[in-house]
């Protein structure tokens, strides 16, 4: 069990951020994942060891409860003996329970042992969870800082990307190429056209076209004396 905790204890001890800093781009990620996945992989040793330890504390356990309750029945019929007046009964009762109370006290000592050893694992296991847990965010922190850092290598490039002066040039002059040839099929269109006759224009102008424009123009001529 030793040497998996130092293991462990290396790996947690060490700043992912400072190992990962020299890692770019896609591996700084994988390095990451890798990264955990190993102490994830690690820590499930610590706590198949760390079980032994809890299931040895409690075997001490069943073991010292057994030896008392020996003990206590060995208690019980020594007075029992005594209150039938079995004195040389009693007396190798108590002999007995005497012996058995040596291996009581041996098992409540391995134990008080065993107690104080699961404790400090249970204590071992809660510690190394958190750190676990610890390193999954900063893992995951990488990823975020790797996926923004790419955003922004990809913004600035469509940035410095942006038209050239050249292009630019080019582009101005097919627009203005367009214009001109917008111009000069206007005036063809226009050079198309029938020519118009003035004549038209008098004739729509001086002719009337109902007898009662004919009777208003009468009239006012009378009245001009035109």
């Amino acid at each position: 069990m030793a040497g998996i905790l130092e293991r462990f204890g290396d790996i947690m001890s060490a700043n992912i951020n400072a190992l990962l800093s020299k890692a770019e781009g896609k591996n700084r990620v994988k390095l990451a994942e890798q990264y955990v996945i190993k102490a994830k992989s690690d820590f499930a040793e610590v706590k198949q060891a760390l079980a032994t330890v809890l299931t040895a504390e409690k075997k001490a356990q069943a073991a010292y409860e057994k030896e008392l309750k020996d003990t206590i029945g060995l208690q019980e019929a020594a007075e029992h003996a005594v209150q039938a007046g079995d004195d040389a009964g009693a007396l190798k009762i108590l002999e007995r329970l005497e012996r058995e109370q040596a291996e009581v006290d041996a098992a409540k000592t391995a134990w008080d042992a065993a107690r104080v050893t699961a404790d400090k694992a249970r204590k071992m296991h809660n510690k190394l969870a958190a750190d676990i847990r610890v390193l999954e965010s900063q893992k995951n922190q990488i990823v975020v800082n790797d996926a923004v850092a790419k955003a922004q290598e990809t913004t600035n490039k469509m940035a410095s990307g942006s038209l050239s002066a050249d292009v630019t040039s080019k582009m101005a002059q097919l627009n203005q190429s367009a214009a001109d040839a917008l111009l000069n099929a206007e005036s063809v269109a226009e050079l198309n056209e029938e020519p118009r006759d003035e004549t038209d224009d008098l004739v729509a102008k001086y002719t009337t076209n109902s007898a009662a424009a004919q009777d208003k123009l009468a009239e006012l001529k009378a009245k001009l004396g035109k």
